[in-house]
């Protein structure tokens, strides 16, 4: 299993494991970020990082969020990547809440940019109604 590790088995690595094991998330979170490193076992770093946002680790909930986002160590789930942002912001995570407030701005654009197109195809149907009320009536 050594070799599948992307560092070097030292003293503090060991260290951090240990506390982790212990229950201490930001370690358990430190320890998910020694696996994230390498492509090959960020599967595994997915695993640490739930079991650290589980014990209520907001940066781990953010990284959740970017490996559900880009699919790194796990299938991309933007549903699933949302509902982590939002916890991470929930517990007080400052870069969270700015990239919700970001998606919450884009969002209200949107739905403003829609509002817009639709009154205007409303504005087409109408005058063209009247363009075919008025030509009917002439003939």
């Amino acid at each position: 299993m050594a070799e599948q590790i992307p560092t070097e088995l030292t003293d503090e690595f060991l260290e951090c494991v240990k506390n982790a094991e212990a229950g201490d998330a930001q370690e358990t979170t430190n320890v998910a970020t020694y696996f994230y490193r390498s492509p090959t076992t960020q599967k595994i770093a997915v695993n640490w990082f739930e079991l650290a946002a589980k014990r209520g680790n907001a940066d781990a909930m953010e990284w959740l969020w970017d490996s559900y986002y880009h699919g790194y160590g796990v299938k991309p789930d933007f549903a699933i990547a949302i509902q982590w942002l939002g916890k991470a912001a929930k517990q007080g995570s400052t870069m969270a809440q700015a990239i919700v407030e970001g998606l919450r701005k884009i969002e209200a654009m949107l739905r403003e940019q829609q509002k817009d197109q639709h009154n205007t195809i409303l504005k087409d149907i109408k005058r063209l109604a009247n363009m075919n009320n008025t030509g009917s009536q002439e003939t």
